[in-house]
């Protein structure tokens, strides 16, 4: 027995070494094919030239797609090896205006300085919010989950495009650990942090509701009040009408031309997947038959766990059914996950699919591109289903899965803990 423990240590160490290099190959290839901030560092250029706009002319010119053309166009040019060949793609910022300001800093570094040291500040950040909830689980370190999250999928892309999930992640855990100590109105004012992507809040502002949580949606509520008079102060109110306009578009069944709509974890994606390759087209039909399932088992949980100890698992379920249900909802958002994932991991050692979900998407994602990709090429010099696009497509379709397991998981667990507690006390 102690000889396989220590194989499969091996084993996963192993898998971990692997992981890393290939990565590290990933990223320095993309690097150098396609230069900086046509990939790598893709969302980092629209944060610098938001900075930019909001600096030079305004909060409320960060929504204007001319603004933002002359500045990412500039970035591109600067950087991207394709500048020579193809116009620049630009991409739009959905975000309310305080979440911009925080920005501004880094509007005063020239890119390539500025998007160092943001990776930088992301990586410690990201290294030091898993330490705290760690400590806070109170529980025993458990390597493959503390090495497992820094190489899951969802934490390097944050990385590679230079996002800004770190506040999403920090406001929920730290929501997470005022809810373990019954300090409800806390734990509602962190959550008005997901207002960044609140599209996030799809289900669990109505389950605070049905567990009449008043406290917290008081607390929630006064925080996004303040949030929303900020950005109206910064942005005005052409600028809110503006970004309103911009939210809505970014909500068209097709999203925008850089969302990139396919490769999300969610139905809707596998809604366009399907009726791009189906001879049928009920993809839509599907999905919409899909986020009501899964909309209703995610609500359910609220129903089945009443009792404050089971509310991790509440929300490790919840989370897994928001990303299946959201409209806008990629990969890389997935690392919200880590944190009911880590305080309650002892709890969770039941849910094998946790551990598939910290590796499976990376090895798939990796596969694509350095295995599948070659040896379909070898054969097929003009095949489209290749390369880190396919490979995108391909971890969102996992990550659905993997998320669908998790809410069925922990649906099934609470119900049958419902169950126990009735016949216990009959």
């Amino acid at each position: 027995m102690r000889g396989s423990s220590v194989r499969a240590r091996r084993l996963r160490f192993s898998l971990f070494v692997v992981l890393a290099l290939l990565y590290l190959l990933f990223f320095g290839v993309s690097a150098q094919a396609r230069g900086w901030f046509d990939y790598i560092g893709v969302d980092y250029r629209v944060y610098w030239a938001s900075a930019q706009i909001a600096r030079t002319y305004g909060f409320a010119d960060v929504y204007d797609l001319n603004r933002q053309t002359e500045f990412q166009d500039r970035v591109y040019r600067q950087y991207a090896r394709a500048a020579q060949t193809k116009p620049v793609e630009v991409i739009e910022i959905p975000y309310l205006p305080i979440f911009i300001a925080p920005l501004l800093p880094f509007g005063l570094l020239d890119p390539m300085t500025g998007f160092v040291l943001w990776s930088a500040a992301n990586g410690l950040f990201y290294l030091a919010y898993v330490w705290r909830l760690m400590r806070a689980s109170r529980t025993r370190f458990d390597a493959f989950l503390g090495i497992g999250v820094f190489l899951s999928l969802p934490f390097m892309f944050n990385l590679f495009f230079g996002q800004i999930d770190i506040i999403l992640f920090v406001a929920l855990g730290e929501a997470l650990i005022a809810l373990g100590r019954d300090k409800e109105a806390t734990a509602g004012a962190w959550l008005a942090g997901l207002l960044l992507k609140p599209q996030l809040l799809v289900l669990i502002l109505p389950g605070l509701l049905i567990q009449k949580k008043w406290r917290a949606l008081a607390g929630f509520g006064a925080v996004a009040l303040l949030l929303i008079v900020a950005s109206v102060v910064l942005a005005g109110v052409d600028g809110m009408l503006a970004w309103t306009r911009l939210v809505l578009n970014f909500a068209a069944p097709q999203g925008v031309a850089t969302n990139f709509t396919e490769s999300m974890m969610s139905w809707r994606a596998l809604a366009l997947n399907w009726d791009s390759v189906a001879p049928l087209k009920i993809g839509w039909g599907l999905a919409l038959v899909g986020i009501g399932i899964t909309a209703f088992a995610g609500l359910s949980l609220w129903f089945y766990a009443r009792a404050s100890e089971k509310y991790l698992w509440v929300w490790l379920g919840t989370l897994a059914a928001t990303f299946a249900v959201a409209w806008h909802s990629h990969v890389h958002t997935a690392v919200l996950l880590f944190a009911p994932m880590i305080l309650g991991w002892q709890e969770f050692r039941s849910l094998r699919v946790l551990r598939w979900w910290l590796v499976l998407p990376a090895a798939a994602f990796l596969g694509v591109v350095w295995i599948y990709t070659p040896l379909i090429l070898a054969f097929d010099s003009a095949a489209s289903l290749v390369g880190p696009a396919f490979a995108h497509i391909v971890v969102g379709a996992i990550l659905l899965v993997l998320n669908l397991m998790i809410l069925y998981q922990t649906w099934r667990h609470l119900r049958r803990s419902k169950e126990q507690a009735r016949h216990a006390v009959q």
